[in-house]
This record gives C-alpha cells, sequence and structure tokens, in this order.
C-alpha cells in the first residue's frame, strides 16, 4: 500500500504527537473495557481495579516500547488479549466458585504459562505450534470462545450480580443504548472517526448511565503518583486445573501473536525474518510471567493496528513508541485508573459485546479459508468439533466432579474440549476432495 510515512520515516514535530496519541487510542478502545468486565468477574473492590487498570496501562506500555526496539520492530501495540479475558471469564463459575485461592491460583499458572511459551521459543520449537493451529482449528477457538462467553455478557447486559438476583430495566437500556451508538459508528463513519468508535461509544454509555444511577464515583487506592506492586492477590498457590487450562491459554493465544506480526510485515512492506518473530514471541512470553507478578490479564500484541495504518497510511515506529510511553506514564497516575475502572458495568458489557461479534466474524473467516477447497472435510473438522465444544457447554460441572486430577477442570470446558477435537481431526482426516460417487 501506499504510505504516508513508513516505519522508519520522521514524523514532523506538528504531527507527531496527534500520531502518538492515535496509539494510546487505539489501546483505551480495545483494552480498558475488558479490564473492567474482568475486574468485575474476580469481584474486586473499586481500588483495586483502579490498581489494576494502572498495572495494566505500565506493562502494555513498557512491552509496546520494548516491542519496538528489541522485538518484532513494528507498530502493534500490546494490550490484555480477548482469548485471556474469556479464559478467565470462563473459568470463574467453575474453578474459581470453588477454591478460595483462586486468584493466586491465576497467578501461577500465567507464570508458568509464559515460561513455557519462552522457553519453547528460545530452543526452536515455535514452528511445531504454529502447525498445529490451521484456519479450521483458529476458526472453532474463536467462535467458541464467544458462545462460552455469551453467559457472562448476559448477566452483564441484565445486571445479574450476586447481590442482584432479577433483571435491571436500566441496565437493559444502557447496554442497548452502548451497543447501537458503537454500531452507528462502526457502520456509518469512516477514517479516523471510525478507528475510534469504541472509545466513543464507551464515552456515550457512560454518560448516558450516570442518570440512570449505573455510573459509580471513581475510587482509586493511593495518591497521585503510585508504583505496581507485585502479587497484588497474594503470594502464588498451585492449582494443577488452573495451570494446565493457562498452559493452553498461552499456547494458544501464540496463533494469533504470529497473525498480528505476519500482518503488519505486509502492510508495512517490510518482511520479518525467523530471528525477529522468535524475538518477538519471546518477549510475549516473558510480558505474559509479568502479567502473572503483577497479577494482571496477559497482553496480546493487537491486530487493530494494521486497521488504523490502512486508514491513516501512518506506519512510522518512532510515533507509536512515543505512544507506548505515554501509557506508561498514564499507569503511574492513580486517577488514571480510577476513572477508567468506574466504567459503568452494562456499558464495558456492551463493548465487549461488539468486540466479540468482530472475533466471531474472524471465526468464521478462518473457517471459511479452506472451506471451498475441502468442503467435506470442514464439515466434519468444524462441525463435530462445535458440536461437542458446545453441547459440553450445557452440562453441569458436578457431572465430571468424580473423575480424578485435573480431568473435571478440563473436560467440562466446551472451549478447550471443541479446540482438541478440532486439533485431532484436522490432523487425522486428509486434506482432499471427496470424490463424488457416480
Amino acid at each position: 500500500m501506499n504510505l504516508i510515512y513508513k516505519l522508519d520515516d520522521r514524523v514532523p514535530g506538528n504531527k507527531f504527537l496527534v500520531y502518538s496519541l492515535q496509539h494510546v487510542i487505539l489501546f483505551i478502545s480495545g483494552g480498558v473495557a475488558m479490564i473492567v468486565v474482568v475486574g468485575i468477574s474476580l469481584g474486586l473492590s473499586a481500588p483495586d481495579l483502579s490498581a489494576l487498570m494502572q498495572r495494566t496501562f505500565i506493562i502494555a506500555g513498557a512491552f509496546t516500547v520494548l516491542q519496538g526496539v528489541f522485538g518484532h520492530k513494528y507498530p502493534i501495540i500490546d494490550g490484555p488479549a480477548a482469548l485471556w479475558v474469556s479464559m478467565i471469564l470462563l473459568i470463574v463459575p467453575t474453578m474459581g466458585a470453588r477454591t478460595t485461592t483462586f486468584l493466586t491460583d491465576l497467578e501461577t499458572g500465567i507464570m508458568i504459562g509464559g515460561a513455557l511459551v519462552a522457553i519453547v521459543t528460545a530452543v526452536g520449537l515455535m514452528p511445531y505450534i504454529f502447525k498445529l493451529f490451521t484456519p479450521p482449528v483458529n476458526g472453532v477457538l474463536l467462535m467458541l470462545m464467544v458462545i462460552q462467553i455469551s453467559p457472562s455478557i448476559a448477566k452483564g447486559m441484565t445486571g445479574l450480580t450476586s447481590a442482584n438476583e432479577f433483571l435491571s430495566g436500566h441496565s437493559v437500556i444502557v447496554f442497548f443504548f452502548t451497543v447501537a451508538i458503537l454500531l452507528v459508528l462502526n457502520t456509518a463513519t469512516k477514517g479516523f472517526l471510525k478507528s475510534i468508535a469504541v472509545l466513543i461509544g464507551t464515552a456515550a454509555g457512560w454518560l448516558f448511565a450516570i442518570p440512570m444511577g449505573l455510573a459509580a464515583r471513581p475510587e482509586s487506592g493511593g495518591g497521585l503518583l503510585s508504583l505496581p506492586g507485585i502479587f497484588a492477590f497474594g503470594r502464588p498457590t498451585w492449582n494443577p486445573g488452573i495451570v494446565i487450562v493457562c498452559v493452553f491459554a498461552s499456547f494458544v493465544l501464540l496463533s494469533m501473536v504470529y497473525a498480528a506480526i505476519i500482518g503488519m510485515s505486509e502492510i508495512v512492506d517490510k518482511g520479518i525474518d525467523a530471528r525477529g518473530m522468535k524475538r518477538g514471541v519471546l518477549l510475549h512470553g516473558i510480558s505474559a510471567v509479568l502479567a502473572g507478578v503483577f497479577s494482571m490479564v496477559p497482553n496480546l500484541p493487537y491486530i487493530t493496528p494494521i486497521g488504523m495504518i490502512n486508514m491513516t497510511g501512518v506506519a512510522a515506529r518512532r510515533p507509536f513508541m512515543a505512544g507506548g510511553l505515554i501509557l506508561l506514564v498514564m499507569g503511574l497516575i492513580s486517577p488514571v485508573g480510577a476513572l477508567f475502572s468506574s466504567i459503568p458495568i452494562p456499558v464495558g458489557y456492551a463493548t465487549m459485546t461488539v468486540l466479540f461479534a468482530h472475533i466471531f466474524k474472524q471465526g468464521l473467516h478462518e473457517v471459511q479459508k479452506d472451506t471451498e477447497r475441502f468442503p467435506d472435510r470442514i464439515s466434519y473438522v468444524v462441525g463435530i468439533a462445535m458440536i461437542i465444544g458446545v453441547g459440553v457447554m450445557f452440562l453441569p460441572f458436578d457431572a465430571f466432579s468424580h473423575l480424578p486430577g485435573v480431568l473435571p477442570f478440563l473436560l467440562s470446558n466446551g472451549l478447550i474440549d471443541g479446540t482438541v477435537i478440532a486439533i485431532i481431526l484436522d490432523k487425522a482426516l486428509l486434506k482432499r476432495r471427496t470424490v463424488p460417487s457416480n
């Protein structure tokens, strides 16, 4: 494509700050709502959620810069991974409700998952992992993720919580108002306005929620400036079921890391070699380890900057890295975390709904990549995996409780079951057309 500013170009001072802020806006649009939803699902207090928001800004900003200098060196901003958000929301009602150490178990699982990713990358085994996650497998994974998280979204939409067992009309109104604004902005606008549609829609929903009595007052746990604390949820504890789920999520996420890096390399017309890819994935693994240390949702190189560069034609690395530094500084300022953590619950879930609708579309797109070439094969790989994966979601956890070890936690998760079945069928069935019988 024709770029106004290429990867290594210098941007004039009067435009530099604007382009840097675009990256910050992109992070806020995609990441803030997900952190709020996770914090609410984990039952965090307002100050704790504010602190979580700060830690997220700091680590995301720091690794955005590190990737630009030492890693893949592309303008790909890091932010909370939707897959990790969904995994946390999925295991809270199963494992989380059955242990008082869920949050500290999660710290351990995230650290181990990130460490294994870093080790596998360092010893050169990453290409073999990438081969497991073909388009049909990725499609099943993405669609199951959205389907399995939909009950959490429905509860957020209706205002159902442990303290409120009845549907809230105000929550429903605010939810659909926010969704409507987001849909209008995403379908009826273009250019930069469309690129910040999530930010505008979230702000509009937030303002609409104030007279409804659904907007909380921002609360921070400290003064103006604060440093992130380690193991905010407590000293790490061990739960083999949660560790296995976290390791699974860590390796599943690698296909998305790979897609983001390759997609950006094509947009900026500057290919990446094996060493650059290895550095990028290695830093991603280290970032995940630190996510466990700082008790936060692991980050992922976002794919959305590809769309922004398509619209703006600006691929310059320096404004992107300045945007990462701005995020880092914002994370050190307590009121910033408090402000963003006070987003009303139905507004956060409305934003999540629109974001996950895009993820579901990407899942369909992945499946369609092989549909025309291998129609019958895709029917079996995707169809069987989806049927079993979704079916397991309707089974009660107690149906698996008599199984030994970690099996109840693994087999009761439809996302894991469906993805594993898709991988097995994808390798077992030959990639060839079925010859019609005469």
